[in-house]
């Protein structure tokens, strides 16, 4: 079933299925989706704004350019999305949300908090993540380069298990890389 251009505003669905729906340019305003199982759907040229997603459920699922904005995503394994996989974060809360072996390339995680997240096998190249906060976040055996960390805080990357090739980052963090490498900077 394909739904397009719809609008669809203040649902809750909880402990549910939906399976063989496709959505394309929809917008979902205060949507409420806990425990929720998507099997075989796609969402395509969709805006997400004001929702809030916990622990879904993704099988044969794909995203390909949607937008999510002021939503919450909680116990979400981003590994399931199936390629192709774009989408954009704008001032969203992450906790608990797995990006595992995923092409990522050209992302924006614009001013998103990020906790207890983790980015692994993960190719990030060019992708945005300016004015994001990270708290207990990971990134493991994945490729930042020309990623832009700008106005970020708690980055902590190990450079000896992520390609940073033309990063851009706080001081902090650089600071952080410099003395796992053994450089002391002082003055």
């Amino acid at each position: 079933m394909d739904i397009i251009e719809k609008r669809i505003t203040k649902r809750h669905l909880s402990e549910s299925e939906l399976s063989g729906v496709n959505y394309y340019n929809c917008i979902f305003e205060r949507i409420q989706l806990d425990n929720f199982n998507f099997r075989d759907c796609e969402f395509e040229k969709c805006r997400f704004v004001n929702c809030s997603i916990k622990n879904l459920k993704l099988n044969f699922f794909k995203l390909i350019d949607c937008e999510f904005k002021d939503c919450l995503l909680q116990g979400v394994n981003a590994a399931d999305i199936m390629f192709p996989c774009t989408f954009s974060l704008v001032n969203c809360d992450l906790r608990f949300v797995d990006f595992i072996s995923l092409r990522l390339q050209k992302s924006i995680f614009l001013s998103c908090r990020f906790r207890d997240c983790l980015f692994e096998e993960t190719d990030l190249r060019k992708s945005d993540f300016t004015g994001s906060e990270f708290n207990n976040t990971e990134f493991r055996h994945s490729d930042l380069s020309h990623c832009d960390f700008s106005m970020t805080e708690g980055l902590d990357i190990n450079p000896e298990i992520n390609r940073i090739l033309s990063i851009k980052i706080p001081q902090e963090a650089g600071l952080k890389i410099l003395k796992r490498m053994g450089v002391v900077v002082g003055g």
